[in-house]
């Protein structure tokens, strides 16, 4: 911060660069729980079983298969 007192056009200066920080703040911390949310495993588990579900079955199907060709 700069010395006082301001002038009313450096206060109106002021207040809108901590307007604009607290903006970018506020978008950073959106995108974070953003983020945070579509990271979450159990939830993206729980909101998309069937296809978690039909993965593991097509995974455990190949490792299978794999796994009998090796001891063949």
């Amino acid at each position: 911060m700069g010395t006082l007192p301001l002038s009313s056009q450096e206060l109106a200066a002021e207040m809108n660069q901590q307007r604009e920080a607290i903006g970018d703040t506020v978008d950073r911390l959106r995108l974070r729980l953003r983020l945070r949310r579509e990271l979450n495993l159990p939830r993206q588990l729980a909101e998309h079983s069937g296809v978690a579900l039909t993965a593991a079955a097509v995974l455990g199907f190949v490792a299978g298969r794999l796994m009998r060709r090796m001891l063949a």
